[in-house]
């Protein structure tokens, strides 16, 4: 019935993306595939293929960098340290689900969001910082609107939204991971 106006097209999977721990302060966003590319060997061959993404400081006041490789340059540096500068630096891969802190549901930001404010403690209307519930109070709004809409009753809904162990939360990294060309 459509023709020619239909093209089904199969979605492309995103590169992965590692995290270099502890760089040197004279990398910058600006020479790090260089240096990466030039001290590792085998990398060389990747040089336009990894993309510096951002660098950040955490709370150790150490650097890290964010790169984005193609699967086959992930696949060369697995299992080693990377050389940068005059350091030899762990890395690892860099996995961020996106999550909204305003109405704590997955997949779109908190400047993006049309749905109502939603504490992830308690899962009512308020932000966190107001919240009032102790630890054997905590409700997951993802868990309990799965619950809603598929009729499980096996999923526990009783921990934050932001508890690392959340099903929605590792369902929400396996589909990460899926979508990801390692």
């Amino acid at each position: 019935k459509c023709g020619g106006e239909l093209e089904a097209t199969v979605s492309k999977k995103r590169n992965p993306r590692i995290i270099i721990f502890n760089i040197p302060e004279e990398i910058t966003l600006e020479n790090a595939v260089q240096a990466l590319t030039t001290q590792n060997q085998g990398l060389e061959k990747f040089e336009n293929q990894i993309q510096t993404k951002f660098a950040f400081e955490d709370k150790r006041k150490n650097k890290n960098l964010i790169l984005e490789v193609c699967s086959a340059a992930r696949r060369e540096i697995l299992g080693r340290k990377l050389k940068l500068g005059w350091n030899m630096c762990n890395w690892d891969d860099y996995v961020k689900v996106g999550r909204c802190f305003k109405c704590c549901k997955y997949k779109h930001r908190a400047i993006d969001c049309r749905g109502q404010q939603t504490c992830p403690n308690c899962a009512e209307n308020h932000a966190k910082k107001e919240c009032q519930s102790n630890k054997e109070n905590f409700k997951c709004i993802n868990c309990i609107n799965y619950k809603k809409y598929n009729k499980d009753n096996s999923i526990n809904e009783n921990h934050s939204a932001l508890d690392p162990t959340c099903p929605c939360y590792q369902a929400a990294l396996k589909l990460y991971h899926q979508n990801t060309d390692y």
